[in-house]
């Protein structure tokens, strides 16, 4: 697992030693050859051809480092083969590449609590890209990770910094029209937090 993971910081840091151009809009479109090998490599992650899949991918990468779609998609194949990790590591550098895409942050804070042992630390940092992408919109979604950040915040034994994300969260709360049940549960967990040591 190691040395797939180094491959893959390996292939992401070459990614980010190439010049990054200022965009607007939509990334531009992938090389003919790199967009051949990403659809070969989609038909055969859909055939369970797994390790062709991951080849094809890995020269995707290699051809279009900034290619966010081979990433993600390589994480979809590390985890179907069992690679949980590998498949974080390749979702966390697809969610880097696309940076404002707070679905795809959520996706990364949700696959770092699963993995065994679960990366609390990632998580949390992901849940907070997803808080600053939404600055200042009072979405669900920013809602979700302010709570699921404070919880794991507690889990780190950062109860006064647990309370100040339940009580931004309550404050998100009021100005929605979330369901009561969050605001309950948030007010629950708020007011049950242990002092600070």
């Amino acid at each position: 697992m190691k040395s797939t993971a180094a491959r893959l910081n390996r292939m992401f840091d070459q990614a980010q030693e190439k010049p990054k151009r200022k965009l607007r809009g939509a990334p531009p479109p992938l090389c003919s050859e790199a967009e051949r090998e990403l659809s070969a490599a989609t038909l055969k992650y859909l055939d369970g051809d797994y390790e062709s899949a991951v080849k094809l991918l890995q020269s995707v990468i290699r051809l279009e480092p900034q290619s966010h779609e081979a990433f993600r998609r390589l994480s979809s194949v590390k985890l179907m083969m069992g690679q949980p990790t590998d498949a974080l590591e390749a979702l966390f550098f697809a969610a880097t590449l696309k940076n404002l895409d707070a679905g795809l942050w959520r996706e990364v804070a949700d696959m770092a609590m699963q993995v065994v042992p679960p990366q609390y630390e990632r998580a949390r940092d992901a849940h907070s890209r997803v808080v600053r992408i939404a600055r200042g919109r009072h979405t669900r979604l920013t809602a979700e990770s302010l709570r699921e950040r404070g919880i794991i915040k507690m889990h780190l034994g950062k109860y006064s910094r647990a309370t100040e994300d339940f009580r931004k969260l309550l404050v998100v709360l009021k100005r929605s029209d979330f369901e009561a049940d969050m605001a309950h549960g948030t007010s629950c967990l708020l007011y049950t937090s242990p002092s600070p040591r």
